[in-house]
């Protein structure tokens, strides 16, 4: 896959590796990653089961499904909430394609450090064809696929 960044025309090849139930391993940048449904990335690390454990109650999507749970990672504890907030028709230079929209929330326990991310999942692809992160602290990036290969 080739990625590239909203804001500054970066392009990113990256690699998608094995499956396990929703788990997909991954490498961006030489470094190698593992997300449950392609919207949690970190919650692997955290600890989520390959059934996805609370996180599977979002599958199948539907529109106004909602899931909350605490997780931790990197020696913090992280409450997260993810909303299938509505369906789109989104074009990348991928293509076209009918998306549900992702939203996930995140704060840190014990701290003002907030987030929130969107990603574009289309189901055609079973993969994110899009997607966008900005915490409370100025930081943020916007990623569309460029090319499927």
């Amino acid at each position: 896959m080739v990625w590239e960044n909203m804001d500054t025309g970066k392009r990113v090849e990256s690699v998608v590796g094995r499956t396990v139930g929703k788990i997909v391993s991954w490498i961006w940048e030489g470094r190698t990653f593992s997300s449950w449904g392609h919207v949690c990335i970190d919650c692997v690390a955290a600890g989520v089961a390959p059934d996805g454990g609370v996180l599977g109650l979002l599958y199948p999507l539907e529109v106004g499904k909602t899931v909350s749970f605490t997780r931790n990672w990197g020696g913090q504890s992280w409450t997260d909430r993810i909303t299938v907030a509505g369906t789109e028709r989104v074009e990348v230079p991928a293509g076209t394609f009918d998306t549900f929209v992702l939203l996930r929330q995140s704060e840190q326990v014990g701290s003002d450090w907030r987030a929130e991310q969107r990603n574009w999942f289309a189901p055609e692809l079973g993969w994110v064809v899009r997607f966008e992160g900005f915490n409370n602290r100025g930081s943020g990036e916007r990623w569309q696929a460029v090319r499927f290969e």
